[in-house]
């Protein structure tokens, strides 16, 4: 009963953690464009932490 009970609370957060992810991601994006290398911060954030 409490594994099911945690398992749908997983569930039911999931959106909301993908959704924080995502703005936190955006957020670094954004920054990083303010860099002076940005195509190399791009493409090592995209590899470090793939979508």
């Amino acid at each position: 009963m409490i594994y099911h009970f945690t398992l749908s609370i997983m569930f039911e957060s999931c959106p909301v953690i993908i959704l924080l992810v995502f703005l936190f991601r955006m957020q670094l994006r954004i920054r990083y464009v303010g860099a002076i290398y940005p195509t190399q911060l791009y493409v090592f954030y995209d590899l470090s932490f793939p979508p």
